[in-house]
């Protein structure tokens, strides 16, 4: 659960766990978000389509399972002999369920995201959301920024994310933020993550307007983030 906070929209410092930072403007972000050199990393392909980045590293780690993937200088690629969603699906999970146990993958959610190269393609499989960014697989989400006009200016709800949350705990959010599972749309995820995260009713979710789509292409220790 968030803990929302309404502030007015001003420059504000970055603060990370209650230690104020020297104000980052827009494009820092954007930089650090967009910081992918890929030169330790190759392609993943399924059903003859990349949809992934996979660190050399990793790559070497999944050759232990060489009845689901076929890796070679070049490329890994998914057994062609998986060709159904349900049988890539079931396939991949045995080596993800090992590689969380011995700690290689962290942060197990529980929780199945789609694998495509594009939004709106239909899903060639779902994995756990925590391996996404070890196999380099596009991801997308949900954002809600809750916006108040004053007779002072606009102001935002900011929210602080719990501290016990696998990722960035206790730092500043979105006022409601959520992956895309597998099996829903994005109207129906951001209802759901209105509340769960913020406790609002569907009644004051629905008046969410879509207003523009964010991209960035990360890379970080675990892996890349084409986001």
């Amino acid at each position: 659960m968030f803990r929302l906070n309404k502030v007015r929209l001003t420059a504000l410092p970055y603060v990370i766990a209650s230690r104020t930072l020297a104000a980052m403007s827009y494009f820092d972000h954007i930089h650090a978000h967009n910081n992918s050199t890929l030169s330790r990393f190759r392609p993943f392909y399924l059903a003859k389509q990349r949809v992934g980045w996979i660190p050399d590293d990793f790559g070497a780690q999944l050759a232990a399972w060489a009845e689901v993937f076929d890796i070679d200088a070049t490329r890994v690629t998914l057994s062609a002999r998986l060709n159904s969603f349900v049988d890539c699906s079931a396939a991949i999970e045995a080596p993800l369920n090992a590689l969380a146990s011995d700690g290689t993958i962290r942060g197990w959610r529980g929780e199945a995201y789609p694998v495509m190269a594009n939004w709106g393609d239909m899903p060639l499989m779902q994995i756990e959301r925590a391996a996404c960014i070890k196999l380099g697989i596009r991801t997308w989400g949900v954002y809600l920024n809750g916006i108040v006009r004053r007779d002072d200016g606009m102001h935002m709800w900011v929210a602080y994310r719990a501290k016990d949350k696998p990722t960035f705990p206790g730092m500043l959010d979105n006022m409601i933020a959520g992956g895309q599972p597998v099996g829903i749309s994005p109207g129906e995820n951001l209802t759901k993550e209105c509340a769960e995260e913020a406790g609002l009713p569907t009644e004051i979710a629905t008046q969410a307007r879509p207003v523009s789509i964010i991209s960035y292409f990360q890379q970080t220790l675990d892996g890349v983030k084409p986001n």
